[in-house]
């Protein structure tokens, strides 16, 4: 069965994977350790160009792959995994089932279906793919739209393949190139277990409405007033683990509402949206570790205990937010 628990690496031991082969049989051991032993790699064209360079991140309950491919045909069964694979470069052509596809860079996502088998083949390019499990995404549908769901209406209703010019179809591209960039790049550093929870609830919230156009509606749709005895709860968790990845859908199924009628709630009791909240209650704990110097060794050190995940993003919001960079209310502060 196709899993994400193959995505281990032995080497830096966490949750990236990656390899680099021009021989077949070494790139088919590689991937059925990934995908599963069903899946077969064949060559697509010129022999001699045959060539794969491999990342890949799990995420728990989905991951993520990024791979420049050439002379590739790579085929496999979905079982109970949706995958969205995105070209970045070149001509791909996607058949899941019965629906075959020719991919091009920004202009549409091919949609491996849960239960089938899908084939892709490129001569000469590079894309990204999202694999999460039916199950998974059938959670996330629930706690979205505060409605109950079944996997196998889920399934029947799935898009064939998603435009990328539309404007939940880009978003999802958006966050599967910050998310695999900042992943790899922190987990070089020691640090990639900061995004895996954070960057998992927005992906599965974005596919979710990228695969399935009802609950796209009625996510749309659902809303409704909470009683602001609820809306305080979830105000008082964010400030309480704001220094912790908090996954706001979770928060929201935990006080029955759904994450709509969260968002909506909260700020129309306090003015802030519960991400943007939480942006500021994490600010505002770094200054205060900031303007103790004694309790600060370092920004990063600071930035990463408060809940930032990306040392740049913190930097740029501190300092939007408080008139000068962390660096400079350190300095000042051991000045003191």
């Amino acid at each position: 069965m196709a899993s994400t628990a193959g995505l281990g690496n032995d080497k830096i031991g966490s949750a990236v994977k990656t390899f680099a082969t021009s021989k077949i049989d070494i790139a088919t051991a590689h991937l059925q350790a990934v995908y599963g032993s069903d899946t077969k790699v064949e060559v697509h064209g010129d022999q001699k160009k045959y060539q794969i360079d491999f990342t890949g991140v799990a995420m728990g309950r989905c991951s993520l792959t990024i791979a420049k491919i050439a002379s590739w045909s790579m085929t496999r069964n979905t079982n109970g995994y949706a995958h969205i694979a995105i070209p970045l470069k070149g001509l791909f052509t996607y058949c899941s089932g019965n629906h075959l596809h020719e991919l091009t860079p920004a202009k549409q996502a091919g949609v491996g279906r849960p239960f089938e088998r899908f084939n892709v083949k490129v001569a000469d390019g590079k894309g990204l793919a999202l694999t999460a499990s039916i199950d998974a995404l059938t959670d996330r549908a629930e706690r979205l739209t505060g409605l109950p769901q079944t996997a196998s209406i889920l399934v029947s209703e799935m898009v064939e393949c998603l435009d990328l010019g539309s404007a939940i179809g880009a978003a999802l591209a958006r966050t599967m190139k910050s998310a695999m960039l900042e992943m790899t790049e922190l987990n070089s550093m020691g640090m990639g277990a900061l995004t895996l929870g954070g960057y998992e609830e927005l992906l599965l919230n974005l596919a979710v409405v990228a695969l399935f156009p009802r609950v796209a509606n009625q996510v749309g749709q659902s809303s409704a007033d909470c009683s602001p005895a609820t809306i305080r709860r979830a105000r008082d968790y964010l400030k309480e683990h704001a220094g912790e990845v908090i996954e706001l859908t979770k928060v929201a199924s935990d006080l029955g509402v759904s994450m709509r009628a969260m968002q909506e709630n909260f700020q129309r009791y306090y003015g802030f949206s519960p991400r943007d909240y939480l942006l500021e209650c994490r600010l505002e704990n770094a200054r205060q570790r900031l303007l103790l110097a004694e309790n600060a060794s370092s920004v990063t050190e600071v930035a990463f205990e408060t809940g930032f995940s990306e040392l740049g993003h913190f930097s740029a919001k501190y300092r939007d937010k408080f008139g000068e960079l962390p660096s400079e209310t350190l300095r000042q502060s051991r000045r003191r």
